[in-house]
């Protein structure tokens, strides 16, 4: 009776010692399947007609990345203003897909883009703002069209981006001249 008694404490101890061997402390990951897309911009106010990249992340419904290569995905504009370097993109070995996009050549007007694959995951962007470009030309404009002899005008200069959006930069100095056709002479 003594060698079972000091067996039985003995196997209990085995026991337990297995079973903390098996457990571990490292957390299980449940693979929730991708869903959506995480769709961003290279720049987030590009110049009006620039030329921006987009990005559509495949992810899953907690907007954990998922490398998934090979989907085809179908880009739109929510309000057709701008045009796409391609219709589709194929997402690479990170779950990545890029396209070019040129954006329309107003300033101050939203895009947004959508990002469809064929598995049904979509993703729509944030809305962005085209600004204007960058100074290119003044566009100069009398206060009237008709002038009588010896009256005056204010002539006025807007500064404009190569697409003719104004430029809102101040600053600048504007050097004035003018010239005398025959015909206004006679």
């Amino acid at each position: 009776m003594s060698t079972a008694r000091s067996v039985l404490p003995l196997c209990w101890s085995f026991a337990l010692l297995s079973l903390a061997a098996c457990s571990s402390n490292e957390p299980t990951a449940v693979k929730t399947p991708p869903n959506r897309y995480l769709v961003t911009w290279s720049n987030p106010a590009p110049p009006a007609g620039s030329t921006v990249t987009i990005t559509a992340q495949l992810a899953n419904e907690t907007g954990t990345p998922v490398p998934t290569s090979g989907r085809t995905v179908t880009w739109s504009d929510a309000g057709e203003r701008g045009s796409f370097g391609s219709a589709t993109s194929i997402t690479d070995a990170t779950g990545k897909a890029t396209v070019s996009y040129i954006t329309s050549v107003r300033a101050d007007i939203g895009h947004r883009v959508r990002a469809t694959d064929d598995k049904g995951a979509i993703g729509l962007s944030d809305a962005i703002k085209t600004v204007a470009g960058p100074p290119a030309k003044y566009s100069v404009q009398p206060s009237r069209a008709v002038v009588l002899a010896g009256g005056s005008i204010s002539v006025y200069a807007y500064l404009l981006d190569a697409n003719d959006n104004a430029v809102r930069l101040g600053g600048r100095v504007v050097t004035w001249s003018s010239t005398r056709s025959e015909e206004q002479e006679s």
